[in-house]
């Protein structure tokens, strides 16, 4: 793909990531399943719902497995967008 000026812009050896959706973990691990995860390469990021708390922050950790997202139990509430490329 090319702008106006013929420079290229996305090459056939890029990665162009897809956003599947988003969800928040609560402060309990769990799982989600999304058919499109098994698509490409997944990938999760999340973000603290709560600015201000305890010291220790516990973020959760992220498994894949086929169309499963999975994650561990972090100590506040988080925001996660999770995709493929």
């Amino acid at each position: 793909m090319f702008d106006a000026a013929g420079n290229v812009v996305v090459d056939l050896a890029d990665r162009v990531s897809r956003v599947l959706g988003t969800f928040r973990t609560g402060t309990a691990a769990g799982s989600i399943t999304d058919a499109g995860l098994a698509s490409g390469t997944p990938f999760a990021i999340s973000t603290n719902v709560q600015a201000f708390g305890p010291s220790t922050i516990v973020m959760p950790t992220f498994t894949f497995s086929g169309s499963t997202l999975s994650w561990t139990a972090p100590t506040k509430d988080n925001i996660v967008v999770y995709g493929v490329y």
